[in-house]
C-alpha cells in the first residue's frame, strides 16, 4: 500500500504519527442544553399574535364592545322594549342645563321675543335658560297666517305690504275689513266722517334691490247697502281717488256720499282696494289707516278707534276670539303677511328640551285614578266633593309628588256595565282634575332623567339601544359566520383535494348560487320565510359561505402537491387524514382570517340591507336603528354618527385582529421571531 501522499505543493511526503492528534482528550462531550423552551403550535401562535400590537389593540377594543354590549343593557335604568314618546328626541345631557357643553340645550339666536308673555315666540317659559334681549328696528317679519297669535304682542310699527299677482295693469290688490260682532256703523253727511291714508314717505324696502312706489294708485272704498230700506240692498263704491302723494291722503266720506245724492248709509260695512296702475308697480306699503267722525256719540268714535289701523303689527297679527271672530279692525289675509321696518325685540337664549318635555307642566289634567294614588300615597288631600279648594300638597313629599296644584274639576256622568251584573249598566261618574303637574314624576321617573347621547324618536336611550343593537347583530354575524366556515370549509376541501370532475361539478354549482344577486336571494326567503332574525341568518348562510369554499379549494390547490403530502400519501396515509392533519393546518392562517371578516361584513350587509328598509322589522339591530334615524341626520346627527362609530371600530377592529390570526397561524413561521 503506498502511504505516500501530496502535499500542498504537490511534493511527496509520508504522514507522521505526529501528524495526528486527538481533539478534546482530556475533555468529556454533553448533550448541550437547548436555548429556547419546548412549545406547541397553539403557544408559539398566541406568541406571535401578541407581538402584533395593532392586532391586540383590535383585540381588546372587540372584546371590550362585546362586554358592553352584554353589560349595558342589562345595567342601563332605561327601557327600550316600549315606545316613551313623552321623551322622544331628547338632547345628549351629562351636565346641569345652563353649563353652555353637553347639557340638554338647544342655543338660539335673534328669535323674536314676545313682550307679553316674556318668552321668546313658539317656547316655553320653563324650557328656556336665561336670554339676552336685542331691541332692533327695520326688520322685516314674514308670518304664515296660521301662526299669527304667536306674534302678537312682538313687534309694533312698520309697514304693512300689499302685493299684486300676477303684474296685470288692473290687478286689485285686496284686504276686506272683518267687521262682525259689533253695533250697525252709519255714515252721515252731517258726520263729516273721514279716512286718513298714511303710506309713509320714507318706506323703502331693502331685500337685495331697493323697492319704492313707482306710480300713482287708486283707493277705493267700497260700503255696505244704501239708505235704511232693507230692500235696497247693493253694493256701491263711495270714492275713489288716483293720486301720486306717497306720504298722507285723507279722503271725505260725507262729502262722497252727498255728492251721490245721499245723506247716510245704514249697516256698513268697508272693504279698502288699493290697486296700483302699473306693472312696475309691483307692491304697495301701508302704513296705517285712521278713521276719523265729527258730531257723533262716543259709541261711534270707539267704535271707529277700533275699526282703524293704527299699527300693521297689531292689526295683521290678531287671529280669531273665542266665538270665531275677528277683532273689527282685522285685515283678512291669505298667504303670509309681511311687515317691513317694524320694531322688533329678538332674544338669544339656549332651550332645555328636558324642562319642556318633562318638566312643569300647567292646566295638565289626569284622571280620578291618578289622584288617588297620590291621595294614598299621603302626597296630597282631596275631596272631590269640595273641588280644587280643597287641594292640600303635603310639605313634606312636595319633592315627590307630580301634581303641585289643583285648577278646576270636571265631572261627567257616563254609563258602565255592572261589576256584579254585566248586562245592567249603570252610572259612574268621572272626574277629570285640571293642575300644575310635574311630568317626569308623572310617568313614574324618581328623578330627570339624563340621556348620554340623547333619545330616539320611541324615547328610546340611544346607548342602551345600540348595545341592544350590537348584542343582536352580532349574534347573527357569529352564527351565521360559522355555519358559512363549517360549510365552506367541506366544499372547498372536497373540491380543492380530489379536483378533476369532481371540481368541475362543485364549482358551476357555486358559480350558479354566486351569480344570484344577494338582495334577490334576501327577498325570495322573506316572502317565502316572513322576515324574522332565522331568516335573514338563512338568507346570509346561502351566499356568504362561497367566500369561504373558493378560498378553501385555493389553498387545497396550493398544499396538496408538496413533497411532505407526497411523502406521506407513499407511508401510506389515508385522505382524511391527508386533509386534516397536513393540508388544512397549514391553510388555515388565510381561511381563519377570511372567516374572522366575514363577522363584521355580515354586521355590515345587515346595516345596509335594512337601512334599504329589506331588513329586519321589529328587531333591534344597527341596521334598524340606522334606518330609523337617518331622516334626523341633519337635526339630530348624535342618532346616526354613535352607532355609526361602533360599527367602524368593529370593522377596523376585526381586520387588524384577522391580519394578526393570519400571522399568528401561519405553520411556516412557527419559531420565527
Amino acid at each position: 500500500m503506498n502511504d505516500k501522499k501530496l502535499n500542498n505543493h504537490n511534493e511527496e511526503y509520508t504522514p507522521k504519527k505526529e501528524d495526528f492528534e486527538l481533539v478534546q482528550r482530556n475533555e468529556k462531550i454533553y448533550d448541550v442544553k437547548l436555548d429556547t423552551k419546548p412549545t406547541t403550535f397553539m403557544k408559539d401562535a398566541f406568541k406571535r399574535f401578541c407581538k402584533n400590537k395593532s392586532s391586540v389593540v383590535g383585540a381588546i377594543i372587540i372584546g371590550f364592545i362585546m362586554i358592553l354590549s352584554i353589560f349595558v343593557p342589562l345595567l342601563s335604568p332605561y327601557d327600550v322594549n316600549s315606545a316613551h314618546p313623552d321623551q322622544n328626541l331628547l338632547l345628549p345631557k351629562l351636565f346641569e342645563a345652563g353649563t353652555g357643553f353637553w347639557d340638554g340645550t338647544k342655543k338660539y339666536t335673534n328669535v323674536v321675543y314676545n313682550k307679553e308673555t316674556g318668552t321668546p315666540v313658539g317656547f316655553n317659559k320653563y324650557a328656556v335658560v336665561p336670554n339676552t334681549l336685542k331691541e332692533t328696528k327695520g326688520e322685516t317679519i314674514n308670518i304664515d297666517n296660521a301662526n299669527q297669535e304667536s306674534f302678537k304682542g312682538t313687534t309694533t310699527g312698520g309697514y304693512y305690504k300689499f302685493v299684486g299677482e300676477p303684474l296685470s295693469l288692473d290687478e286689485t290688490i285686496e284686504d276686506t275689513k272683518r267687521l262682525e260682532n259689533r253695533t250697525p256703523f252709519t255714515i252721515t253727511a252731517d258726520g263729516k266722517y273721514t279716512v286718513e291714508f298714511d303710506f309713509g314717505n320714507e318706506a323703502v324696502i331693502n331685500t337685495g334691490n331697493s323697492i319704492t312706489h313707482q306710480a300713482p294708485y287708486r283707493i277705493s272704498i267700497v260700503t255696505g247697502r244704501e239708505g235704511a230700506s232693507s230692500s235696497s240692498k247693493k253694493t256701491i263704491v263711495v270714492l275713489q281717488d288716483w293720486s301720486t302723494d306717497y306720504s298722507k291722503k285723507t279722503l271725505d266720506l260725507s262729502k262722497a256720499i252727498a255728492d251721490q245724492g245721499l245723506t247716510k248709509l245704514d249697516n256698513v260695512s268697508v272693504r279698502i282696494e288699493i290697486q296700483r296702475s302699473s306693472e312696475h308697480n309691483t307692491h304697495i306699503l301701508l302704513k296705517s289707516i285712521i278713521f276719523k267722525a265729527e258730531n257723533v256719540d262716543e259709541e261711534t268714535k270707539a267704535f271707529l278707534s277700533e275699526l282703524s289701523m293704527n299699527d300693521p303689527c297689531h292689526t295683521f297679527f290678531l287671529m280669531k276670539n273665542e266665538q270665531n271672530k275677528y277683532p273689527v279692525g282685522y285685515f283678512a289675509n291669505s298667504g303670509v303677511s309681511q311687515v317691513y321696518n317694524a320694531n322688533v325685540v329678538l332674544a338669544s337664549f339656549s332651550y332645555d328640551v328636558y324642562k319642556d318635555k318633562l318638566g312643569i307642566k300647567e292646566n295638565f289634567q289626569i284622571g280620578k285614578s291618578d289622584m288617588d294614588k297620590y291621595i294614598a300615597n299621603g302626597w296630597v288631600t282631596y275631596d272631590y266633593n269640595v273641588g280644587p279648594s280643597s287641594f292640600k300638597l303635603n310639605e313634606k313629599y312636595r319633592d315627590v309628588s307630580p301634581i303641585k296644584s289643583v285648577s278646576s274639576q270636571t265631572e261627567k256622568v257616563i254609563m258602565v256595565p255592572n261589576p256584579n251584573n254585566p248586562d245592567e249598566q249603570i252610572e259612574q261618574t268621572v272626574y277629570l282634575i285640571t293642575g300644575e303637574v310635574e311630568y317626569y314624576r308623572y310617568i313614574g321617573l324618581d328623578s330627570m332623567p339624563r340621556y348620554l347621547l340623547g333619545t330616539t324618536n320611541d324615547g328610546w336611550d340611544l346607548v342602551t339601544l345600540s348595545f341592544v343593537a350590537l348584542r343582536t347583530s352580532l349574534l347573527i354575524a357569529i352564527i351565521t359566520s360559522a355555519i358559512c366556515l363549517i360549510f365552506g370549509l367541506v366544499w372547498g376541501s372536497i373540491s380543492g383535494y380530489f379536483g378533476g370532475n369532481v371540481d368541475l361539478v362543485m364549482e358551476r354549482i357555486k358559480d350558479v348560487l354566486a351569480n344570484v344577486p344577494f338582495i334577490v336571494v334576501m327577498t325570495l326567503t322573506i316572502l317565502l320565510l316572513g322576515n324574522n332574525i332565522v331568516t335573514f341568518g338563512l338568507a346570509l348562510c346561502l351566499t356568504s359561505w362561497m367566500g369561504v369554499a373558493s378560498r378553501t379549494r385555493t389553498q387545497f390547490y396550493r398544499f396538496k402537491g408538496r413533497e411532505y403530502i407526497l411523502a406521506s400519501r407513499t407511508l401510506g396515509a389515508s385522505d382524511n387524514r391527508l386533509i386534516f392533519k397536513h393540508i388544512l393546518p397549514n391553510s388555515l392562517g388565510t381561511i381563519v382570517t377570511s372567516s374572522v371578516l366575514m363577522i363584521p361584513s355580515v354586521i355590515f350587509s345587515e346595516a345596509s340591507i335594512s337601512y334599504l328598509g329589506l331588513g329586519l322589522k321589529g328587531v333591534k339591530s344597527f341596521g334598524v336603528i340606522l334606518s330609523d334615524n337617518q331622516k334626523y341626520l341633519s337635526t339630530y346627527p348624535a342618532l346616526i354618527v354613535f352607532p355609526a362609530i361602533i360599527i367602524s371600530l368593529l370593522m377596523i377592529s376585526f381586520n387588524l385582529f384577522g391580519n394578526g390570526l393570519r400571522d399568528a397561524l401561519n405553520p411556516s413561521l412557527k419559531g420565527s421571531e
